[in-house]
């Protein structure tokens, strides 16, 4: 991609990012109630289920191997090993726990069933890839944008009110975040796609951006990116959309 089209790319997927950040539920995140924090948190992770299914699907959609690679890689780090190769708890374990500490029971959170606009909202995104699958690059694109930018977003709006209970480290006596804070500071953009500079390798959206930036040539492309970042942004923004009555009720008491 010149640096020409990567600029107008930053600029859009910039201005994507921050409308998103301005949903009322990330801006007022504050002011909900913790039953209703816990419960926007356990509808959440219906869709971090989705997360291995969609990259399963990506990569059989996906015919540059150094592609498959990267997204193999990611995908394998959902259920990481020890140096001896045995099996660490999976992230969707860490995610269960920090729930767990934030205040949920284990019978609650398994008792909370799916909303159906939570599973229209998982069932959304595999129609998009499925629809876009003769489309290498908008595969790429659903996947670091839905997958990986947007996740970071969430969760660090979500931190806003979690660091209240939850820590980085274990200081001040809070037990440690062992799933939102690790997917904050891993999937985030850290970085504008128009730098120079080598993107940092270690987070998953910038080692996705690296192989973006290779396959888009034309305007044409970056358009085509462009159109599939703004449907998960609206994917994403849908499934928040649910839970509006929670400020409205907060703001009557």
């Amino acid at each position: 991609m010149t640096n020409e089209l990567l600029s107008v790319f930053e600029e859009q997927e910039s201005i994507l990012i921050k409308n998103f950040k301005q949903h009322p539920i990330f801006c007022k995140i504050n002011q909900l109630s913790q039953s209703d924090f816990l419960k926007i948190l356990i509808q959440r992770r219906g869709l971090s289920f989705a997360i291995t299914p969609v990259y399963e699907l990506a990569i059989d959609i996906i015919l540059d191997q150094e592609v498959i690679s990267t997204i193999k890689e990611i995908l394998h780090e959902e259920y990481p090993r020890d140096t001896n190769n045995n099996p660490l708890p999976s992230h969707r374990e860490l995610l269960m726990r920090d729930i767990m500490a934030l205040g949920a029971s284990r019978d609650y959170i398994l008792d909370q069933p799916l909303s159906q606009e939570t599973i229209d909202s998982i069932f959304s995104v595999f129609k998009l890839l499925t629809n876009e699958r003769h489309n290498q690059i908008g595969t790429i694109a659903l996947v670091r944008f839905w997958g990986e930018v947007l996740v970071a977003e969430e969760y660090s709006c979500f931190w806003k009110r979690m660091q209240n209970t939850l820590s980085e480290n274990k200081e001040n006596g809070k037990p440690q975040s062992q799933f939102y804070w690790y997917h904050m500071k891993h999937d985030q953009k850290k970085q504008s796609l128009d730098k120079q500079n080598p993107l940092d390798s270690g987070s998953h959206s910038e080692r996705l951006a690296e192989h973006l930036k290779d396959l888009i040539k034309s305007e044409e492309d970056m358009r085509y990116c462009l159109r599939i970042e703004e449907e998960s942004q609206k994917m994403k923004l849908r499934f928040y959309d649910q839970f509006l009555g929670m400020l409205e009720i907060n703001s009557s008491n």
